[in-house]
C-alpha cells in the first residue's frame, strides 16, 4: 500500500482499510478451500495429499469422490484441521474458523510489510544510483580543477622564471 508523508483523508483511510478487509477475506477463502477441499485424481479417486498414492478401501479398490459426503482424512492438506472445521462441534468448527482467520490476516500482514520493505528498498537503490552518479561528477570536476591547478602552477613557475630573469637582467 503506499503511504504519503503528507495525511490523508478520512477517506482514504477507509479505501485502505476496506482492500485490506477485502484481502483478509480472500486469503482466508483460499485457506478454507486449500483445507476442505480433498485431492483427487483425474479419474474421481481420492490422492494421498502429501504422498500422492490412491487411497484405497479396505478390499483394495481406489476410494471414489463423493462430493457431499466426508472425504477421507489423508486426502486433505491437514487432517486434523479438515476434522476441527467440518466438525459437528460448533465450538470446535468456530474455534477452526477463527484459527484460519487468523492465519490470513498474519499473511496479509506479511504481504503488506514485504511490499513495504520492497518499497523502501527500490528507494534506497534510486538513492544510491543518484549518489554514485553525483561521486562520479564530482570526482570528475575535482580532475577537471587539478589540471588547472598544475596549469596555473606551470604558468606561474613560467612566469617565475621570466621575471628572475628580467630582474637579473637589470641587475647587470
Amino acid at each position: 500500500m503506499y503511504e504519503s508523508l503528507e495525511p490523508h483523508s478520512h477517506q482514504w483511510y477507509t479505501e485502505a482499510a476496506d482492500a485490506l478487509s477485502r484481502k483478509v477475506d480472500q486469503e482466508f477463502n483460499r485457506l478454507l478451500g486449500e483445507y476442505q477441499t480433498p485431492r483427487t485424481d483425474n479419474v474421481g479417486s481420492y490422492v494421498d495429499y502429501h504422498t500422492g498414492a490412491v487411497l484405497t478401501d479396505f478390499v483394495g479398490l481406489p476410494i471414489p469422490l463423493n462430493p457431499s459426503g466426508p472425504h477421507p482424512p489423508e486426502a486433505c492438506k491437514d487432517p486434523h484441521m479438515y476434522a476441527r472445521l467440518t466438525s459437528n462441534d460448533q465450538n470446535v468448527s468456530n474455534g477452526a474458523h477463527k484459527a484460519l482467520r487468523a492465519r490470513a490476516e498474519e499473511y496479509v500482514q506479511f504481504e503488506h510489510l514485504n511490499q513495504t520493505e520492497m518499497q523502501e528498498r527500490r528507494k534506497a537503490e534510486k538513492w544510491n544510483k543518484k549518489i554514485v552518479h553525483e561521486v562520479k561528477r564530482l570526482r570528475a570536476v575535482e580532475k577537471w580543477l587539478e589540471g588547472w591547478q598544475n596549469i596555473l602552477r606551470k604558468s606561474f613557475d613560467f612566469e617565475n622564471g621570466w621575471l628572475q630573469a628580467i630582474f637579473k637582467l637589470v641587475e647587470v
